[in-house]
């Protein structure tokens, strides 16, 4: 019972919940439309922050435009924001739901400009530990939401509260057409961001790598190798009931190591849960926290 168990494991995919592939599709799309006008984008990025109960700060979205940076977080939801005595209301309606508007599902939420404006100041700091010239360089923050969302409470373009349509004309009026100078793009590259994990649906799964060595298990010899020399892992399936997968890895140095592995798996943490994964469930690893 035990090995057909196992055995189906080896097999099921992983999948994140409905909430989450929700809002992985606004990010996408965002992302999208940014590479589409070709921006130097830096995606989920993070910095250490002793303050936050994880120990860093995130952001979906640090993009350069000449002399600016802009701080993006994107949120895709459906319901309506708005303003109350007590703070900001959200008024929900569940990803997937055909309903409208339900008074009965409500809940306070933090401003979300101000977060945004939390992590701006941490990465500026951050950058002129790196370089000093940051000093002069404007950085912005700015939140989109999906036109799922009514947001006519809260909406600024002045102030950066926005939808995802507005986000391109928002760059444009607070950034100058010059090209943005080589020594900022090397700098923003040394930020580091969350692994992710790509199920065999394409869903993307973020988190942190919870093994310090990669191991994989050939027919020869056993192969171990640090993710901290790791760029991606890229997984192709071997055929039906074989034991081994065809694993491509790139290595930071850029040299590529084609292996079979049999019974490969990694640990993440997801920030909610530790999930362990066997490599045979994924096609791409992409190590970014080293």
């Amino acid at each position: 019972m035990n090995t057909i168990k196992n055995f189906l494991t080896r097999f099921k995919n992983i999948t994140p919940d409905d909430k989450h592939i929700f809002g992985r599709k606004g990010e996408n799309y965002v992302r999208g439309l940014l590479i589409k006008n070709n921006y130097h984008i830096y995606c989920n990025r993070i910095l250490k922050n002793q303050k936050s109960r994880f120990g860093f700060l995130e952001t979906d979205i640090i993009l350069s435009k000449g002399t600016t940076i802009f701080v993006i977080e994107i949120k895709r939801m459906k319901g309506r924001i708005f303003k109350t005595d007590k703070g900001l209301i959200q008024e929900k309606i569940p990803a997937g739901s055909p309903l409208k508007f339900n008074p009965y599902n409500v809940r306070t939420m933090k401003d979300p400009l101000n977060q945004v404006k939390y992590f701006t100041v941490a990465l500026r700091k951050e950058l002129i530990k790196k370089d000093k010239r940051f000093y002069n360089i404007k950085l912005i923050p700015v939140v989109v939401f999906s036109r799922e969302a009514d947001i006519t409470d809260i909406y600024s373009f002045e102030k950066g509260i926005i939808y995802f349509d507005n986000l391109i004309p928002f760059i444009e009026e607070h950034s100058s057409n010059k090209t943005t100078p080589s020594w900022i793009l090397n700098k923003l590259n040394l930020l580091k961001g969350f692994d992710i994990i790509v199920n065999r649906n394409r869903n993307e799964i973020t988190g942190f790598i919870v093994d310090s060595v990669f191991i994989c298990i050939t027919k020869q010899k056993k192969v171990e190798i640090d993710f901290a020399d790791i760029e991606n892992i890229k997984v192709k399936r071997g055929i039906f009931l074989s034991l081994y997968d065809n694993v491509s890895i790139l290595l930071k140095n850029k040299k590529t190591i084609n292996l079979k592995c049999k019974n490969t798996k990694i640990t993440v943490n997801t920030l909610s849960t530790l999930q362990t994964y066997f490599l045979k469930n994924l096609t791409e690893i992409k190590v970014e926290s080293r």
